[in-house]
C-alpha cells in the first residue's frame, strides 16, 4: 500500500501539471473564492485530459508514471496486461475513489484482501510490483506482494 501511495502522489504532481495550462490560459479569478476557476469548453477538456492521463498510460505502459516510478504495475486478475476496457472501467470509479483525498479508495483496498480499490474491483485489475506476473493469491502470497 506505501508504493501506491508515493505512486499516487507523483501521479498528482503530473496531473497537477496537466491542469496549469488550463488554469493559466483559460482560468478566471474568483475573488470571492480567493481561487482561478475554468468553465464551459476547457472545463470540459481539462476533466477529460486529466482523466485520459490515467486512461492511456495504464493501457498502454501498464502503469501511470507514478506508478512506474515506484515500480508497479495494472494487470488483470490473470495476470495479463491491462486492456483498454478494464482501464476505463478502473479509472470511471477513480472519482469514487478519490473522495475525499483517496480516502475511499484506501479503505476499500485496506479491506481487500488483494488490496484493490472499488475501481480495480469493478475492472478486475490489480496493482502489483513490476517483477510480479501472476495472481498474488496463487502462490499464497496475497499480503506479501500485492502492492
Amino acid at each position: 500500500m506505501g508504493y501506491r501511495v508515493v505512486a499516487a502522489l507523483f501521479d498528482l504532481v503530473v496531473a497537477g501539471t496537466i491542469c496549469y495550462p488550463f488554469f493559466h490560459f483559460w482560468g478566471r479569478y474568483n475573488e470571492t473564492d480567493n481561487n482561478y476557476q475554468v468553465t464551459g469548453l476547457p472545463a470540459l477538456a481539462l476533466m477529460f485530459s486529466t482523466w485520459a492521463y490515467w486512461v492511456l498510460t495504464e493501457w498502454l505502459f501498464g502503469a501511470s508514471v507514478g506508478k512506474l516510478i515506484c515500480d508497479l504495475r495494472v494487470v488483470s486478475l490473470a495476470g495479463q496486461k491491462c486492456s483498454l476496457g478494464q482501464s476505463i472501467k478502473r479509472n470511471v470509479l477513480r472519482a469514487v475513489d478519490f473522495f475525499p483525498f483517496y480516502l475511499t479508495g484506501f479503505i476499500a483496498a485496506k479491506l481487500n484482501p488483494l488490496h484493490q480499490r472499488l475501481g480495480d474491483q469493478w475492472a478486475k485489475t490489480l496493482v502489483v510490483k513490476k517483477d510480479r506476473k501472476a495472481l498474488p493469491e496463487a502462490s499464497g502470497e496475497i499480503h506479501q506482494t500485492s502492492a
